[in-house]
């Protein structure tokens, strides 16, 4: 069986499959993108001849496979029980960091990746070397600019913070450099990596499910749902996200009521987390500012984005942005800031960047992306939607990495 898109073949030991186990912090009871990524990973490898596991914490201990029908390998989640994250509920500590490793060497996993540098990053240093040869990260959180520098930035000034956070780039230096590969999906993270001085960085952007978003999923059903009856005038905006303070939430907000002020519009968010309650304050109340809450059927979230006229984000730290290329996958013209993955979507008329973190320059550039005729907005939409890449396109590259990495490490033993 062919192995991703090249022409070499899983090593294999005894007959058994090629192994790939990943270890992560942040397996959200309710979805989330590093959940998303890591149930897509699983099915598309096992589709490609490789067994999956993911290790997560979670409300109990558990082994669970995912349904990947006619694949020839498995794709399974082994959940160790741990207490929940005090700001986000729906995440948990992966708190039993032995156990975890126990579990780890029980899989005996060619290639062992860390999908977070925290508690999983502790797990992978308690697994012996020989358990899993191959070793590789995930990159999936700017944990520093995300959480660290701007919170020292209002203290210190950002020349001041940039120092202080020095010592914590050492730190994730000397941990990606003990391993074989770090994976980003964007090209501003694997500059910043770069920069900050980590090795063996590889560029893999990531695709979307090109069956279910595209702009076929649009449903007048859905639209009219979304607007509300006697609005089929209406201006439809669409955010979506988890509901923290990273994700820059009031930007979206000022900008579109801002918006609002000025034309018949309705936003929609979609998405839950800790900030719900302190983002309806800052709705104040409006009624064209809806809380749709957690989305967990992916088909209709399709043909919601879909179904838009606009998709709204603000976060300035995505290390790809995953719901974003799914909106532009699904033709629908976006404004995003000019910093993070986010920004790497801008290309062509339906899609316009504005300064991160301001509402008032967000608010602009929501005004001029509607200026042009609706037509060419739509079509130019269409246009960059045939741009986005495919999830098995980025996991076969995913996987022809690891098959080189395990050619490699075999002729060093």
């Amino acid at each position: 069986m062919e192995w991703g898109s090249r022409r070499h073949r899983p090593p294999v030991d005894g007959g058994n499959k090629v192994k790939v186990l990943d270890v992560t912090d942040f397996y959200s009871d309710r979805g989330g993108g590093i959940r998303s990524h890591l149930d897509a990973k699983g099915r598309a490898l096992a589709r490609l001849g490789i067994h999956h596991v993911t290790i997560a914490p979670g409300a109990r201990d558990a082994d669970e496979a995912l349904s990947v029908p006619g694949a020839p390998a498995t794709a399974r989640v082994v959940r160790v029980r741990g207490p929940r994250q005090p700001y986000d509920s729906n995440y948990r500590f992966l708190s039993r960091t032995r156990r975890a490793a126990e579990l780890v060497g029980g899989e005996r996993p060619d290639v062992l990746e860390i999908n977070s540098l925290y508690l999983a990053a502790l797990v992978a240093r308690r697994t012996p070397t020989e358990v899993a040869w191959v070793r590789t990260a995930f990159w999936h959180s700017d944990h520093i600019d995300t959480h660290l520098l701007p919170r020292l930035a209002r203290l210190l000034g950002v020349e001041l913070a940039e120092r202080a956070v020095e010592p914590a780039w050492g730190a994730i230096r000397s941990l990606l450099g003990g391993l074989d590969a770090t994976v980003v999906a964007s090209r501003s993270q694997r500059d910043k990596l770069e920069r900050h001085g980590v090795v063996r960085v590889n560029y893999v952007p990531f695709g979307v499910d090109r069956a279910r978003f595209g702009p076929s999923a649009r449903s007048p059903e859905v639209r009219v749902d979304l607007l509300g009856p006697g609005r089929a005038a209406a201006l439809l905006c669409l955010a979506a996200g988890r509901l923290s303070v990273e994700k820059c939430w009031p930007v979206v907000i000022d900008a579109f009521l801002a918006l609002r002020a000025r034309r018949d519009a309705v936003l929609v968010v979609v998405g839950d987390g800790p900030e719900r309650a302190a983002l309806g304050r800052r709705a104040a109340g409006h009624p064209d500012v809806r809380f749709h809450g957690f989305e967990g059927d992916r088909d209709h979230f399709a043909a919601m984005l879909a179904s838009a006229d606009l998709f709204i984000h603000a976060c300035p730290y995505e290390t790809f942005g995953l719901g974003v290329a799914e909106a532009v996958a699904c033709g629908l013209p976006i404004v995003v800031p000019n910093a993070g993955g986010a920004s790497e979507f801008v290309s062509g008329p339906s899609a316009v960047a504005y300064a991160a973190g301001d509402a008032t320059d967000c608010h602009r550039a929501i005004e001029g992306i509607l200026s042009l005729p609706p037509l060419e907005l739509r079509a130019a939409a269409h246009a960059a939607a045939a741009r986005i890449g495919t999830m098995d396109d980025h996991f076969r590259r995913v996987a022809d990495l690891y098959g080189d990495l395990i050619a490699r490490s075999s002729k060093v033993r």
